[in-house]
């Protein structure tokens, strides 16, 4: 091999090394920076995927035509696309007659027996990521202790004003007090009701902590609306 061959092969062996190599570890608030980039790139992209939505619904309202709707969502935002897709097909059904089926969109949407009505005034004043199906966490389905707690303390109410308007006579069937009120028929009412006198102090523990994890879920939720409403209105 010749001098000039292998120093070219040299070179080569080394670009690769570089090219394989990890790049120059940034700072800290490099870091947070690029961070901060990236987001406001997400928030662009889905407020113009929003406006490109809007468009296309308008264009659909005025001429019949859903190609173009169909080409945002089977081309450009395609099933890929996670939470946009789902988003946007949940704001169309909400807003339009148009429905997606496989890869063909018509206006096949009714509100009772009348075809449904565009409101694109509406869907222009409420972006797709606002809507649940937007969001990423859309297939997880969250209970949260207030609700937990709400519901167990529901029941011992619903028994505890059963019972208040049932007539007990032994060895006689259970009857209402006020008929138009639900009552308990039933048996071992002594047993049910130690067991709902534990319940009910167990809800009272429950009671006596609080969880704001529903609150800071709905703050930034709130917060991530904002955002993009900003976003948008830069965009204007």
């Amino acid at each position: 091999m010749s001098e000039a061959k292998v120093e070219t092969a040299a070179n080569a062996i080394v670009a690769e090394a570089v090219a394989l190599s990890l790049p120059a570890l940034w700072g800290v608030e490099e870091i947070k920076t690029d961070q901060n980039g990236i987001r406001g790139d997400l928030l662009s992209i889905d407020a113009r995927i929003h406006r490109n939505a809007v468009m296309c619904m308008m264009h659909a309202e005025k001429h019949g035509d859903t190609s173009l709707m169909r080409r945002l969502l089977i081309d450009i935002v395609d099933a890929k696309s996670g939470y946009r897709r789902q988003g946007i097909i949940a704001w169309m059904k909400m807003f339009s007659p148009m429905r997606l089926n496989g890869d063909v969109i018509n206006l096949s949407g009714m509100d009772g027996e009348v075809r449904q009505a565009f409101r694109c005034e509406k869907a222009w004043l409420t972006p797709f990521t606002s809507l649940k199906e937007a969001d990423e966490r859309v297939a997880f389905k969250p209970v949260y202790k207030d609700n937990l707690t709400a519901n167990i303390a529901r029941a011992v109410k619903q028994y505890k004003d059963a019972i208040a308007n049932t007539r007990i006579v032994p060895g006689k069937k259970p009857v209402p007090i006020d008929p138009k009120k639900p009552f308990y028929d039933g048996i071992h009412l002594d047993k049910m009701e130690t067991g709902f006198d534990k319940i009910e102090a167990i809800v009272g523990e429950f009671l006596s902590f609080g969880d704001e994890t529903k609150a800071v879920r709905e703050a930034h939720e709130k917060q991530r609306a904002a955002e993009l409403a900003l976003a948008e209105q830069a965009k204007s």
